[in-house]
């Protein structure tokens, strides 16, 4: 089994070099990310509630679908097969809609993530991959707001960073999906 390499990248998210995931992890270094909102027909965004598995943040519900760009993807490609593989929703790069770029930075993770979302069809169904995601759940914009504000503790640190840079993308330039 090969070791899975990622890139680490500066603040202007310009790739310095590669190296296995788990030294990124250990150093705290640079990485790239991906996020994906995806929308229900209702405009209710999916959250999920990380595995009490997961090495970060286990048990905490997230924003998003995504994950850690491996060497040799691009940002659209890791978006395709991390939403994929988090919940069997299969997309190709036409059905993404890019939003806006997210930088995150904690003393136990750091990444440069590109942000998209996509909508699902009334007849999809997702299947949630039970080795990463506990459970998921389509909540309104406005729900989700106010479930973060009463109980920030049951989300992820980057998750609650993520929610108020959302908010200012919606409020300034883009009337949620």
């Amino acid at each position: 089994m090969s070791i899975e390499q990622v890139y680490v990248v500066n603040e202007k998210d310009e790739i310095l070099y590669k190296l296995p995931r788990s030294e990124v992890n250990q150093k705290n270094l640079i990485t790239r990310a991906t996020i994906v909102l995806v929308f229900n027909s209702k405009k209710e965004i999916l959250i999920t509630k990380r595995s009490k598995n997961k090495r970060s943040n286990p048990n905490l519900w997230e924003i998003g679908q995504g994950g850690v760009v491996t060497a040799g993807e691009t940002y659209e490609q890791n978006s395709i097969r991390e939403l994929f593989e988090e919940t069997g929703l299969k997309r190709n790069e036409s059905e993404l809609v890019y939003l806006f770029d997210y930088k995150f930075s904690s003393n136990t993770m750091r990444y440069n993530s590109k942000v998209f979302s996509c909508k699902m069809n009334i007849t999809e169904n997702i299947f949630l991959q039970k080795s990463e995601i506990e459970k998921g759940e389509f909540i309104s914009y406005e729900k989700l707001k106010e479930k973060v504000g009463l109980t920030p503790e049951l989300f992820t640190p980057d998750s609650l960073e993520f929610i108020k840079i959302y908010t200012s993308f919606i409020s300034s330039s883009y009337q949620a999906v």
